[in-house]
Formats: C-alpha cells, sequence, structure tokens
C-alpha cells in the first residue's frame, strides 16, 4: 500500500519498498533504483530512500564531481605512470614535479590553470636560477626547463582528458631562443640528463 512518502510503499510489517528514479547524464535517460527493506518505520524508509536515490545518482554522476587541483591530480597520475614507466623516468618525473612544477602550479584547480600561469612559470625557472657554491648565479638552460616543462605537459594532457577539461594550459608556450650561449646550450647536459646518466651508470 502506498504511504504518505513518496516512492514508500508499505509491503508487510515494518517492511517497505523503496522506488525512486534517477537522471543519467551520460545517456539523458531516466533509470529506476529499487530496495526492500525490513524492521524500521516509514519515516526510516524514507530517509534510506533518499539515501538510495542519492547514492545511485553519485554512481552515474561525471567522473569529476568536484574540482580537482594540480598537486592533487599529480599524486594520482604518478601512481598510474610509475606502473608503466621505467624506474628511471618515474623518479625524473617525480623530481620534475616535487622540486620544479608543483611549488609553484600545484595549489591552482585544474581548470582555473590557463596558458597565462604556466608561461609566466616558464619564466620564473629561468629568472631564479641557481647558486654556485661561490655565490655567483647562473640560469638553467632552455633545455633544462623545456624537461620540465615537457612533464607537465605530459601530464596536463591525461588531465585534459581525465577531468574533460575545455582546453590544454600547456599550449602555445613560448621559450627563448637560448638562455645561456648556444655553444653551452649544445655542450652541457641537463640536470636532469646527469641525474639519469648517474643512476644508470650506478646500477
Amino acid at each position: 500500500s502506498r504511504t504518505k512518502y513518496p516512492g514508500v510503499w508499505k509491503v508487510g510489517p515494518r517492511k517497505f519498498r523503496l522506488r525512486g528514479k534517477i537522471l543519467d547524464p551520460r545517456t539523458g535517460r531516466e533509470s529506476e533504483v529499487e530496495r526492500i527493506v525490513e524492521d524500521v518505520s516509514a519515516r526510516l524508509a524514507a530517509k534510506k530512500r533518499a539515501e538510495l536515490v542519492e547514492k545511485a545518482r553519485l554512481a552515474v554522476a561525471p567522473a569529476l564531481q568536484r574540482r580537482v587541483k594540480v598537486g592533487e591530480f599529480a599524486q594520482s597520475w604518478m601512481r598510474s605512470k610509475a606502473k608503466r614507466v621505467s624506474s628511471t623516468t618515474a623518479v625524473t618525473y617525480a623530481e620534475a614535479l616535487n622540486k620544479r612544477i608543483l611549488p609553484t602550479l600545484g595549489h591552482y584547480y585544474y581548470d582555473a590553470l590557463t596558458s597565462e600561469y604556466v608561461q609566466n612559470w616558464v619564466e620564473h625557472c629561468f629568472a631564479k636560477g641557481w647558486m654556485l657554491r661561490s655565490g655567483a648565479k647562473r640560469e638553467y638552460g632552455v633545455q633544462t626547463v623545456r624537461a620540465w616543462y615537457r612533464v607537465l605537459r605530459t601530464m596536463t594532457g591525461d588531465a585534459v582528458h581525465q577531468l574533460r577539461l575545455d582546453r590544454d594550459p600547456t599550449a602555445r608556450i613560448e621559450f627563448p631562443e637560448t638562455s645561456l650561449s648556444v655553444e653551452n646550450e649544445a655542450n652541457s647536459i641537463s640536470a636532469e640528463q646527469l641525474s639519469a646518466f648517474l643512476r644508470e651508470m650506478r646500477e
């Protein structure tokens, strides 16, 4: 028999059938959920029906239920990548993210990250540089900063797909032709290349 609560039908003493409909955003069609609950009052059955409908709604909702920050996505991305790339590549990714990318960009929501922010980050990498023991300042080479950028671009490519971003914030980023002399740039290796080489030699 029908109760005063929508979607709650009494089928026996303290026994109720719960029914509800949800709209599947993936198809635009309605689907029905149903459950039998026992040893409850009609009021409690109505509460359980609401919980049942909400759980079903979340189950078919788009993958992105909330905004995700770059740093948060990076954690899950690294866990996934670590299973599919070599240990050397995984270490290179992790170092670029933890030391170069996330300190500046990690607190942004991915859907709010723009190419302007990424461009500013690139320019900041060149401006910040690094210090010798003597106290002299050196700039990072273009190849070095490009290597960090490629990690961000690779991760963002996956984020565009997984988070359904409407644009790629790493697109159309510009680099200077060189940050050191052409000769030094051509004859030197990046910090990441040196680190990878030393790890390989130790192994």
